[in-house]
């Protein structure tokens, strides 16, 4: 079975490892984070987003699914799971949170695929409001790791933002022992234009905060 599952928090290099694995020829879907979070229990078998009412299943092969919620499959073993993290903490949230701000997202299943050019305006964060988001982010990690970890999967790979965005598909394919579309693969597109150090204005006082928390927890 050529079943392959990316889990990720936000703002971790993701869509990098899913352009990929879409261009070599996978059909590709989002688990919906939206109607996942008004589920009352978790389902065995989410529902997609841009689709009517439809859910992974047992049957479905050769796909790539990139996923943000808790979800685990109950057949882990039929699964390639690609789990990316990022090491800064800190970058991360504030990275997520400029995100949700401009309302910019890549290929959540409801977004754009490629970066705008669109002006944005500096502006302040609520430092209150970012210390709570970071904290309930991180528990939010923890919990997904965990559970990640506790199953066995038929193939593991474990990747680093940082490492990826210093990588290129060349390197990521042999790795995953794949070959894929040059011509399709959108790796370059996925890369953020912006930075949000650039654009935060109380950034630099935000980060030595937050990176003070992470080192806690």
């Amino acid at each position: 079975m050529n079943k392959w599952l990316i889990k990720s928090t936000t703002r971790t290099g993701s869509h990098l490892v899913y352009s990929l694995l879409e261009s070599s020829g996978l059909r590709s879907e989002h688990v919906s984070w939206n109607l996942y979070r008004q589920q009352k229990s978790p389902p065995v078998w989410p529902l997609l987003a841009n689709h009517d009412n439809l859910r992974l299943s047992a049957d479905d092969n050769n796909i790539v699914v990139h996923d943000h919620t808790t979800w685990m499959p109950p057949d882990p073993e039929n699964w390639n799971i690609v789990h990316t993290q990022r090491l800064d903490k800190a970058a991360q949230t504030l990275s997520s949170i400029f995100a949700s701000k401009i309302n910019e997202y890549l290929l959540d299943g409801l977004g754009s695929s490629t970066y705008s050019e669109k002006h944005i305006t500096p502006f302040y964060l609520n430092p209150k409001d970012t210390l709570i988001t970071h904290r309930k982010r991180i528990h939010y990690e923890n919990n997904m790791k965990n559970l990640i970890d506790s199953r066995i999967w038929k193939s593991y790979n474990l990747m680093y933002f940082e490492d990826l965005i210093l990588a290129n598909p060349d390197m990521i394919a042999h790795i995953f022992q794949i070959e894929y579309d040059k011509d399709k693969c959108k790796w370059s597109e996925q890369k953020n234009p912006r930075k949000a150090q650039d654009i935060i204005l109380n950034y630099k006082e935000l980060y030595n905060v937050l990176s003070e928390v992470t080192q806690n927890h």
